[in-house]
């Protein structure tokens, strides 16, 4: 007989891939408001999950918009924040793991 697999545990986090954490595009470097709006539309998003910890997996230049002009993240680095889902704001942005990696022109040959 045919083996079945498990189910997955029940408190699985789940795995949402949503349209709105896509790379920006480069016409939106010109026209940047529908940029920023997707930005919002995650933001809001984030305020209504349930859950008291959530990984996000992006780009650079998203991150930077969410976190600030000033901040600025290497290919493959890691960064813990606090949401505040009542206002929206992210606070203490703390770099846990930084890449060595600045641009996918540093990998060096041997690799």
């Amino acid at each position: 007989p045919r083996q079945r697999r498990p189910p997955p545990p029940a408190a699985a986090p789940p795995v949402v891939m949503l349209e709105v954490l896509r790379e920006r595009q480069p016409w939106e470097y010109a026209r940047p408001q529908p940029f920023y709006r997707r930005v919002d539309a995650f933001k809001e998003w984030l305020a209504e999950r349930e859950e008291s910890t959530v990984a996000v997996v992006g780009h650079q230049k998203y991150f930077q918009r969410l976190l600030g002009p000033d901040w600025r993240m290497a290919n493959v680095d890691v960064v813990r924040v606090t949401f505040n889902p009542a206002t929206g704001e992210f606070l203490g942005a703390e770099k846990v793991f930084g890449s060595t990696l600045s641009d996918p022109g540093d990998v060096p040959d041997s690799l």
